[in-house]
């Protein structure tokens, strides 16, 4: 394997970007063979980054909820079109929001929310978390159908709560909490031993320090735990707490096709998004991609790979063809992770073919 220093390069670079710290490890087809850290965990940066924080994971949680659902399906314990009432009935008698010459309107739902809208995010749901109450994961999304879908389940793409949703169905259908599925099918397994959702946490004073990008630096704030009310919701978008080595050896069994069917990759081409629902997948750090199974998929010359990120600037990178992952953490909300994670994606492929 090469040396990878132009990633180390690009990993000593997020200083400049304000960034308190960086860990990025890259493993090909079930073996590291890159690691580098840089930074500290405290604002005063006295305390070096020691490899072992344990981090909120946020939006990296989707790719192992979209693990789970494929093995589902390959399983036959689902499938794509399926509908959610089927799991939860409550989604069974849907409406939707329409605005009309500045007029709201709400209406009923022509179409059936499916699994296969769950998981590429077109089921019209959103992401207002201030919507979940104190209640356990199937219970709590139940309740959701109530409020009026944004828009007819697989007309567009909007980031929501899917994939919430999609883990209660997950729940029904496997008849076990997700934190079960994740710890029987991923944690155990793999030896993700410094892993759990955050309901499971007992003490949050594990967590590395978390900081909050401001002009010309950053400030220390808390853990953002809003996308878990209580401690019996599963998140299945946003609820894991893992260390970067953790999430490593996950996205490695991803890549190296140990997690799922080798075929993995004509699956997700087939589901990638096109046309209204893929023009609305215009995020800045998603330029050159667009969105299928849980995940980004390449939509443009030159660009490889698929994968997603957090909240807190954490980013994966998967490349199926070349067996090959790249895991990155920081801990910082609010801070410059386009510019970030595209100068580690391009830095990662010129390591690999310079």
């Amino acid at each position: 394997m090469p040396s990878f220093a132009p990633l180390k390069r690009a990993v000593n670079m997020l200083a400049p970007l304000h960034m308190p710290m960086g860990d990025v490890r890259v493993w090909h087809d079930g073996r590291e063979v890159f690691s580098y850290l840089t930074g500290f965990t405290d604002a005063d940066g006295a305390i070096p980054i020691s490899g072992d924080e344990v981090y909120p994971a946020y939006s990296m949680t989707k790719l192992l909820t979209a693990a789970l659902f494929i093995q589902a399906l390959e399983e036959g314990i689902v499938r794509l079109e399926a509908p959610l009432a089927d799991y939860i009935p409550e989604f069974g008698d849907m409406t939707v929001r329409e605005i009309s010459d500045r007029q709201v309107s709400v209406r009923k739902s022509r179409t059936p929310i499916t699994l296969l809208h769950l998981i590429t995010m077109t089921a019209g749901l959103n992401y207002d978390v201030n919507l979940l109450q104190r209640l356990p994961t199937v219970a709590n999304i139940a309740q959701l159908a109530v409020h009026p879908l944004s828009f007819e389940p697989g007309s567009h793409w909007q980031y929501s709560l899917c994939h919430d949703a999609l883990a209660a169905a997950l729940e029904v259908a496997f008849g076990k909490p997700l934190r079960s599925l994740f710890r029987e099918r991923f944690f155990t397994p793999l030896g993700m031993e410094h892993s759990c959702l955050l309901g499971e946490l007992k003490d949050f004073g594990v967590l590395t320090p978390q900081f909050k990008a401001v002009k010309n630096g950053y400030l220390p704030c808390a853990t953002n735990t809003s996308f878990t009310p209580c401690s019996e919701y599963d998140s299945g978008g946003a609820g894991l707490v893992c260390s970067s080595g953790d999430y490593a050896r996950f996205l490695d069994a991803f890549a190296s096709g140990r997690l799922v069917s080798k075929e993995i990759v004509p699956l997700l081409r087939r589901y990638a998004l096109t046309g209204v629902q893929a023009s609305d997948v215009s995020w800045p750090q998603l330029k050159g991609y667009s969105y299928t199974l849980g995940m980004r998929i390449p939509a443009s010359e030159g660009v490889h790979d698929y994968g997603w990120g957090g909240a807190a600037g954490a980013y994966a990178l998967i490349d199926f063809d070349r067996k090959l992952s790249l895991t990155f953490f920081t801990n910082l909300l609010g801070g410059d992770e386009v510019l970030c994670h595209f100068s580690l994606r391009d830095a990662l492929y010129e390591s690999l073919n310079g």
